[in-house]
């Protein structure tokens, strides 16, 4: 769970129509927390919403429930891959709904495929104007189609990821084409930390990201375990825009060359320890 999220529980008394058991189950509880009507200030901090526990006949009062708090400034949503239906009929029920005061959505390990992914960024992430944080990462898809690139350059094209500056891609199948759309994007240009580990990004996707002036403003870069090679590696060793880098991880950069490596390794080290002395790389 990110940093800052509160450990809370739905209210029964803003969630008529659900036993207390079920709100119990719906989302984390926090025993110092009062349940009075009046505590919904404290929701409104952050939560995590447990769709797992939430049936479909119970939609309207879910409904009613993300209504009552469209002023959350951090929300985490798990069971998406197999309740994402009833949370949309939920947002559908509420087409006036919108989340403009939310900073951080997690939807980190829920088994999304790009075609759910594709609705939840048509209905829910449409909705939210103000994100900073956004974390998709380890949406790993069994025998389906990965967010992959198509989620990638759907991010990288939405006006309401201009205020990121944290965005987690890691383990969803992207590769050079979704990555280039993310380094092109000027959607992106407030990112500080960028974490695309274990995908499958080749030499094109690390050079354009190298390149690319849109995101100058990078301090943290994870792209460990992609398939660069030399010349992804190389365009490291030659950064024109990365002067706040402060951490940047090329683990498992898959060079056939030993003598290449241990030369862009020195290079890059010494290139971003200019400006960052206790600059930290890996490779």
């Amino acid at each position: 769970m990110p940093k800052g999220f509160s450990s809370v529980m739905f209210l029964g008394s803003v969630m008529c129509g659900l036993t207390v058991d079920e709100c119990f189950k719906a989302v984390t509880i926090n025993p110092s927390k009062s349940l009075q009507i009046d505590n919904v200030g404290v929701i409104q901090k952050g939560f995590t919403l447990e769709l797992e526990y939430i049936d479909q006949e119970k939609s309207y009062q879910l409904a009613q429930f993300l209504f009552d708090t469209k002023n959350v400034t951090k929300l985490k949503i798990k069971g998406l891959s197999c309740k994402w239906n009833i949370l949309r009929t939920a947002l559908e029920g509420k087409p006036e709904l919108r989340f403009d005061n939310l900073k951080e959505l997690s939807l980190a390990n829920n088994a999304i495929s790009y075609e759910i992914f594709e609705e939840i960024n048509n209905i829910l992430i449409s909705c939210m104007t103000s994100l900073t944080y956004l974390n998709l990462g380890c949406n790993s898809v069994p025998c389906a189609n990965y967010i992959g690139c198509d989620g990638a350059i759907a991010i990288a094209e939405s006006e309401n990821m201009k205020s990121l500056t944290y965005l987690n891609l890691c383990g969803i199948r992207l590769s050079d084409d979704g990555v280039s759309a993310i380094a092109e994007s000027e959607y992106m240009a407030s990112l500080t930390s960028l974490n695309l580990y274990t995908n499958h990004i080749g030499d094109s996707g690390a050079t354009a990201i190298a390149n690319s002036s849109r995101l100058a403003g990078l301090t943290n870069l994870n792209l460990k375990d992609n398939l660069i090679k030399d010349d992804g590696a190389t365009a490291f060793a030659e950064l024109k825009h990365m002067e706040s880098l402060v951490s940047l991880d090329l683990s498992v950069f898959k060079t056939y060359d030993s003598e290449i490596r241990d030369c862009v390794k020195v290079v890059i080290r010494n290139q971003l320890r200019k400006t960052h002395p206790k600059c930290s790389v890996k490779f």
